[in-house]
């Protein structure tokens, strides 16, 4: 282990305020703002970088760690610290809802800011978020991909139950129009103020918004939101006879936590989660990636958490993009150049600045690589600066084992799905339920003294009116 990286471990820094320790000129500084537990991926990459004498010659990285623990008001204080800091681009946030008051902030001063779990599909706006970019896709790919899972089973009624957030609203706008587009119908479209099981004073009451979906009599449910909003929703669904044998919940990749989440938690639940589709994008894929999962086992004991590796590739990215720059400038003319590019915004494009610039920096779309290879693959972006990537299709099989899905199909965004294996439903068979209650349900006994009346009954009509029809 190197000295270099010693000093990054022992020495990460959560950003307490819009000051920092003093940086060197030939430093190269990126600012991450996410949970910690990202930051250990990304310090295995800053140490790599270092390492190797062919990359960013005459500079070195250096990465400084904030969380802006899901709170607005942090992320633009963490975004306002980082300009301060001249670094040279941001990675994060990690839910939508902070990194978009994130990226308004950073565009102040033309700073990009790459995600790789901010799925909103307002991102790809990019007269709204012109600095924006992911290594992950946007949310209309997920909930194409799980209405594309739907019609692969036959079924063609669902609901979608979607949070307020700009996540679950993205997901359930993308999975409406898909199913449209596959005459899937869309029994009801439910909203829902978003809650979770550990707020104050508990989750929120339910109850007016399952009955809507109830009233349906649809079995085939799309969640689009959260685990932590899943959680008090699916508990209180579960008691109003909405989560058992017959019904199916499909959700996306924010969903994906809530079976380690209650295993931790509330165990006593985990039964009900048996059956469960997710649907997530492909993280780990190639040599790299198996090369990254091994060398981050060796060296913390354990494997990366789910979204390192689009977040490793969010730097990888970036630093590609500036490897490509040092190849014919210096680490001082790029100083230079983000230093105009701040004073074309503040003070107009003819401040006595500009006599110092030796070169303009490229707009992203030219800046960060159109494609690449990381650690989840080939990373290819679209002309919205979104990632293009192929979906897992999971299936929670076995509850009782933390946050182990099996993969039972995949999407290749050829509006495909391949199956793998048959997936396990509640009931834990492979016999797919329909997705609206029969007319004779299987609560009824065919050889009860009740269906043989009705038969008998049945029979002498239609003799009555075959007699009838004789006689006239």
């Amino acid at each position: 282990m190197s000295s270099l990286f010693l000093a990054l471990l022992t020495g990460v820094i959560l950003l307490p305020s819009r000051t920092f320790a003093g940086h060197g000129a030939s430093e190269l500084r990126f600012h991450s703002v996410l949970p910690r537990g990202f930051y250990l991926a990304q310090i295995l990459l800053v140490d790599n970088v270092n390492a190797d004498a062919s990359m960013l010659p005459g500079a070195t990285v250096k990465i400084y760690f904030g969380d802006s623990l899901k709170s607005k008001p942090k992320a633009i204080e963490l975004g306002s610290a980082a300009m301060e800091n001249k670094t040279h681009g941001v990675i994060g946030d990690f839910n939508s809802g902070t990194s978009e008051p994130l990226a308004y902030v950073l565009q102040e001063e033309g700073t990009l800011l790459c995600s790789g779990a901010s799925t909103a599909t307002e991102f790809s706006d990019k007269s709204d978020f012109p600095n924006f970019w992911r290594t992950i896709s946007a949310d209309d790919g997920a909930g194409s991909v799980i209405m594309d899972w739907v019609a692969s089973m036959g079924w063609n009624k669902v609901n979608v139950l979607a949070s307020n957030t700009a996540y679950g609203q993205g997901v359930a706008d993308s999975a409406v129009a898909r199913a449209a587009s596959l005459n899937i119908s869309v029994a009801i479209r439910q909203g829902f103020t978003s809650s979770s099981i550990i707020d104050v004073g508990g989750p929120l009451d339910y109850s007016d918004v399952l009955q809507n979906i109830m009233s349906t009599k649809v079995r085939i449910i799309v969640f689009a939101g959260a685990y932590d909003e899943m959680i008090p929703m699916y508990l209180q669904a579960h008691a109003m006879g909405l989560v058992g044998a017959g019904y199916v919940w499909i959700t996306g990749e924010s969903s994906k936590f809530i079976n380690g989440y209650v295993g931790d938690n509330y165990p006593q639940y985990l039964p009900l989660l048996r059956g469960l589709i997710v649907v997530y994008p492909r993280e780990i894929q190639g040599d790299m990636g198996a090369q990254f999962v091994a060398n981050y086992t060796a060296l913390y004991g354990g494997p990366p958490d789910d979204y390192s590796g689009f977040y490793f590739d969010c730097l990888w990215g970036t630093i590609l993009a500036y490897q490509a720059l040092l190849s014919s400038h210096t680490i001082q003319d790029i100083g230079i150049a983000l230093l105009v590019v701040w004073v074309d915004i503040h003070f107009g494009a003819n401040a006595p600045w500009k006599a110092m610039q030796t070169f303009a920096l490229p707009a992203m779309e030219q800046f960060i690589p159109r494609s690449y290879t990381g650690v989840t693959g080939r990373v290819s972006l679209d002309n919205s600066s979104d990632r293009e990537a192929p979906y897992n299709i999971f299936n929670l099989q076995n509850p009782a084992v933390h946050n182990v899905y099996t993969t039972i199909g995949y999407s290749d965004q050829d509006e495909k799905v391949y199956s793998v294996v048959e997936p396990v439903f509640f009931d834990g068979t492979s016999v797919v339920p329909p997705d609206f209650p029969p007319l004779v349900t299987a609560d009824v006994d065919p050889d009860s003294a009740l269906v043989y009346s009705a038969f008998v009954l049945s029979g002498l009509a239609i003799i009555v009116i075959f007699v009838s029809m004789v006689i006239v």
